[in-house]
């Protein structure tokens, strides 16, 4: 990603992106992992979802860690979510609150990076 860009300019390149993408059809495309430094200058990471041509960016400060495993609790929750008819907005926000407690914890306790992220205690987050 190219630092110099605003997450405006980011989101429009990504929204062209997701257009080529489903041209032809009505989808939904989710984007994950997107690092960007907001206009009040904190580091953050995003999930963006493009619909049409509308758009719903989830974001959250980062951490500074990345750890294995953490897309694909993500998934999970949003799998688990749309299984239980939650919106994907909404799981997207509640995933990501979710993710980022679990972070910052595992931040904190230097837990191994290969190790995951320590999400146990959090799991009620999920429960709605």
């Amino acid at each position: 990603q190219d630092p110099s860009l605003s997450i405006q300019q980011l989101i429009s390149r990504l929204k062209d992106a997701g257009q080529t993408l489903t041209k032809d059809h009505e989808k939904k495309v989710l984007i994950t992992g997107i690092h960007f430094t907001a206009d009040d200058g904190v580091h953050k990471i995003g999930n963006l979802l493009l619909y049409g041509s509308s758009h719903f960016l989830s974001a959250y400060p980062c951490c500074n860690g990345s750890y294995s495993g953490t897309g694909d609790l993500f998934a999970s929750c949003i799998t688990g979510g749309l299984a239980r008819d939650i919106s994907l907005t909404e799981m997207m926000q509640t995933a990501g609150s979710f993710l980022e407690k679990s972070l910052i914890d595992s931040v904190e306790e230097h837990v191994p990076v290969n190790e995951g992220v320590n999400f146990e205690k959090y799991l009620y987050l999920l429960h709605t």
